[in-house]
């Protein structure tokens, strides 16, 4: 912000074009890191729309590319069923929710059953 305010004169209409020269930086910054962290991705991605071109083909693998928040399917269907109970749909909303409910508990079998799996090797690995 030191760098802004020196470039610009004394009088208060240079400071207050520094000052919201900075905010809007700032702003900027703020709602990528908001929209990365919301989207699954780590915020610190969004320091990247800082640099020029290299903002263009993160926007476009963030685009294109599956974000981790919609990996798994409940996680659409629990989204879904927030809309609808939002706009006043109750029906839909009770229906998505029990179906992301019951993805979730397979979601669940399937990862305790990785676990097992991961233990009982590590145990014969272990035994080696």
């Amino acid at each position: 912000m030191f760098i802004a305010l020196k470039a610009f004169g004394n009088t208060v209409e240079d400071l207050l074009l520094a000052f919201l020269i900075v905010a809007t930086v700032y702003f900027y910054g703020l709602i990528w890191w908001t929209i990365f962290h919301k989207a699954g991705y780590r915020p610190t991605n969004g320091l990247l729309m800082y640099i020029p071109f290299i903002n263009l083909i993160v926007l476009a693998l963030f685009a294109f590319k599956e974000w981790p928040f919609t990996r798994y399917e409940y996680m659409r269907s629990l989204r879904s069923a927030v809309w609808a109970e939002r706009k006043g749909k109750v029906d839909d909303a009770i229906k998505a929710y029990e179906n992301g409910i019951g993805q979730l508990q397979e979601h669940i079998i399937e990862l305790k059953a990785r676990s097992v799996q991961e233990e009982e090797l590590s145990a014969h690995v272990r035994m080696m």
